[in-house]
């Protein structure tokens, strides 16, 4: 009796077993022939992307420094922090989230040239950009943003665009609005392509005029920098009507001392370089401005007649083209004094081919035979230049925006070629200035002849005048004695 009950216990317990071992073999085998198959490429393992929950969306904005121009500024704040954003989109929604906060963005703002994206080709996976620009006080603005995305599965679709809100930046610098007031109109200069430099007839004729007829010491050797002529091309720019007025520098060296009391920036505050000299200052002594240390404020020497609307003198190289960057507006190459002294029919001098002797002019042969310079719009109109810019031969000469070398018309010759744009050489020890001054005979207020100064050398006969796109909005004319900030000192 125990014995069949027995039998029939091991009898179930076998039969478990064998029915384990049967579907432990068969997964294995369908594993097995499964994993062959996959080895040998006859069947193809497929994930499904609508199951992945995991890509990620990461939008930088990053606004990049400005460059340094010009017609341009250096901005003093710092960089923006480069921000991301992670989000875990999903095909039924692909939200574009802002670098500061996950928020909607604005609708994006259309490229320039239609809404191929400027111009992409379709059908390329390269991912949109869309490009803002936020309007800062005084007309400027903001260095654009970008976004874009990094998600490839958008394949390039519109949805894949991405639109981020701009960082602003609060030391993005601006046009002081004293600054913009007491800017210089400008007169227009038609662009084109003209004969610069001179010939040597016509600089061994004026080497002889030089001497009978003024009385002077000029040699040959003082002309050939300017040989031989040559054919340029310079595109529309304007310049301004006048010299810079000691007035106007006053004003540009106050809207510095405004950014950073208690200092003195005409000492180092022109791309780290002096600007002017002033009185007090070691050879300043006959400067037409005057720094108040109780008031810590500059304003014009005016002991015996206010010198606010004479031309600025004692200016270093690079305080002039600080002050054209100050106002958004640049200091003119060579070629482009050239061209707005000569005019459309490229004449010797700015009101034609001949010197005149009725005081048209100030220099050291005046009639009045003055010493020293006059105010910057005496005779503009009978002196100035066929576009209207006034006393571009004699008051004082100017600075240029080139290094000189006296050897560039020579090395422009030899390519036989038209030079567009030119400039001069990338690093030199001298700069071109042009013009002539109060105390040069006619010779040297030819709108040919060139003469080099070293770019630290602030004298009493070197002004300047800035030049600017042809786009540029022309200021009034403004009478700077009235302006804030025009100190004159008793």
């Amino acid at each position: 009796m125990n014995m069949r009950l027995g039998g029939r216990r091991r009898g179930r317990d076998s039969g478990f077993q064998w029915l384990i071992i049967g579907i432990v073999l068969g997964m294995s085998c369908a594993f097995s022939f499964g994993l062959a198959l996959y080895v040998f490429e006859i069947i193809e393992v497929t994930l499904d992307e609508e199951a992945l929950q995991e890509t990620r969306t990461t939008v930088i904005t990053a606004t990049p420094g400005p460059e340094n121009t010009d017609p341009g500024t250096q901005p003093t704040g710092e960089t923006p922090v480069v921000e991301t954003t992670l989000s875990e989109p999903s095909p039924e929604q692909n939200e574009t989230l802002e670098a500061t906060g996950g928020q909607e963005t604005p609708e994006p703002t259309p490229l320039p040239g239609g809404g191929d994206g400027g111009g992409q080709e379709s059908g390329t996976s390269a991912p949109d950009t869309n490009l803002t620009q936020t309007p800062l006080p005084g007309g400027a603005t903001a260095t654009p943003t970008i976004g874009f995305s990094t998600d490839f599965n958008a394949q390039g679709s519109p949805e894949a665009a991405l639109e981020t809100t701009p960082i602003g930046l609060p030391d993005q610098p601006t046009l002081p609005p004293l600054l913009a007031a007491i800017r210089t109109p400008l007169v227009s200069v038609d662009g084109g392509v003209f004969r610069m430099g001179t010939t040597e007839d016509e600089g061994l004729a004026a080497v002889a005029d030089c001497t009978n007829r003024d009385g002077g010491t000029c040699e040959e050797s003082y002309f050939t920098d300017s040989i031989p002529p040559h054919d340029v091309q310079v595109g529309d720019f304007q310049i301004e009507m006048y010299e810079v007025s000691v007035g106007q520098y006053v004003a540009f060296l106050n809207s510095l001392v405004e950014q950073n009391p208690g200092t003195r920036p005409h000492l180092s505050a022109c791309n780290g370089q002096p600007c002017a000299l002033v009185v007090g200052d070691n050879g300043g002594q006959n400067s037409d401005i005057i720094y108040n240390a109780e008031a810590g404020r500059y304003a014009v020497r005016s002991e015996v007649v206010d010198r606010s609307n004479y031309p600025m003198t004692f200016v270093t190289w690079e305080g002039a083209k600080a002050y054209c960057q100050a106002i958004g507006r640049y200091l003119p190459t060579e070629a482009e004094w050239e061209r707005a002294a000569r005019g459309p029919q490229n004449t010797i001098y700015p009101w034609g081919p001949q010197w005149r002797t009725d005081d048209i002019a100030n220099t050291a042969r005046s009639g009045n035979n003055r010493a020293g310079t006059w105010v910057v719009d005496t005779n503009a109109a009978q002196g100035a230049s066929a576009w209207g810019a006034a006393n571009m031969a004699g008051n004082v000469a100017e600075w240029t925006n080139d290094y000189y070398s006296e050897t560039t018309y020579a090395e422009r010759a030899a390519t036989g070629q038209v030079v567009v744009d030119p400039r001069g050489p990338n690093v030199g020890d001298r700069v071109v200035v042009r013009g002539g001054s109060w105390d040069t005979v006619p010779f040297f207020s030819r709108s040919v002849h060139r003469r080099a100064f070293a770019p630290g050398d602030a004298n009493p006969v070197v002004g300047f005048r800035c030049a600017a796109e042809p786009s540029a909005t022309s200021s009034a004319a403004t009478d700077t004695t009235q302006q804030p900030g025009l100190d004159s000192g008793q």
